[in-house]
């Protein structure tokens, strides 16, 4: 992660002041993102260079699952003991505050009950090594943005202790996937439907990104060149997370596509339509992030 994201982020989130520090533990050291809360004692830290990890971004209605993102980068974990006098809800509010006043965004809060309930708080340790929440305290989660950079934010605030998990995303290098229009247009001739490669989208989002602008142009080749063909086009997810989710997140990306190929490429709409599948339809197991990666894409299929 660049130096720019880490001072900047770091500078804003440093409004954690409130009281003198009696508990800084000068052998662990906070992360360069963000303070720990005055009078927080470091019990452990963990970091690795490249992690795989699953964000935490809601709760599955009637059931014990969570809904997640799988992401990857730098990982860090440190667990502070809680200062005896400040509650797990004041000590959550300050971090929201500061990562709010940081320009991050929320991606998803609860507390107490609405965290699930207390005989099932170690699943969260289970799932991605959250600490045991059991019914008192809360949980959040939040990404912040710079240029070329995003870090994703895990707090979980027990009543004696909390932790806070650090995900550093280096931005996307581009540029190393060659789009041939021509290829694929021989694969969707030859099988009726081919996944286009260099399709991109904002994490957990529908908004395409700007690195996704080769494989639209590929698209629309394809289709100028066969006037008389019509595609669905399809999206896919892989299964991390509830199908509910997954069906309608792949469907909103899907008809982004469509709409692109419409707005900015003049394709007449009725040749193009957008549907999701979600999980149904994965080309790798499930089991690794490699799999997932590839059960995440686009397609088109030759409509009759």
């Amino acid at each position: 992660m660049s130096t720019v994201f880490r001072m900047g982020a770091s500078a804003l989130l440093m409004i954690l002041v409130m009281l003198p520090l009696p508990g800084w533990s000068a052998e662990t050291e906070d992360h360069p993102l963000i303070s720990r809360y005055p009078g927080a004692v470091a019990l452990d830290r963990e970091e690795a260079a490249y992690q795989e990890y699953r964000l935490i971004t809601g709760l599955v209605a009637d059931s014990l699952d969570f809904e997640s993102m799988d992401l990857a980068g730098t990982l860090t974990r440190i667990r502070y003991r809680n200062p005896p006098e400040r509650s797990s809800h004041e000590i959550l509010a300050n971090y929201q505050q500061a990562l709010v006043g940081a320009g991050g965004e929320i991606l998803f809060t609860c507390r107490d009950k609405a965290c699930g309930p207390s005989y099932a708080g170690s699943r969260w340790g289970r799932f991605n090594g959250t600490i045991h929440l059991p019914g008192i305290g809360g949980y959040l989660a939040a990404r912040i943005d710079a240029e070329d950079a995003s870090a994703y934010v895990a707090i979980a605030v027990a009543k004696a202790d909390h932790q806070i998990t650090v995900l550093e995303v280096e931005a996307m290098e581009t540029g190393l996937v060659q789009v041939d229009p021509d290829a694929l247009g021989q694969t969707l001739d030859r099988l009726g439907h081919v996944a286009i490669p260099g399709v991109y989208f904002e994490t957990g989002e529908a908004r395409l990104k700007a690195e996704s602008a080769e494989a639209l142009a590929a698209m629309a080749a394809i289709l100028e060149a066969r006037p008389a063909m019509k595609v669905w086009v399809v999206g896919h997810t892989d299964s991390t997370g509830s199908f509910e989710l997954n069906a309608s997140l792949s469907e909103a990306r899907a008809r982004a596509v469509a709409k692109a190929l419409v707005d900015t490429h003049a394709i007449p709409s009725a040749r193009v339509q957008g549907y999701g599948v979600g999980p149904l339809s994965p080309r790798a197991s499930n089991t690794s992030e490699a799999g997932r990666a590839q059960n995440r894409r686009v397609e088109l299929v030759v409509r009759p």
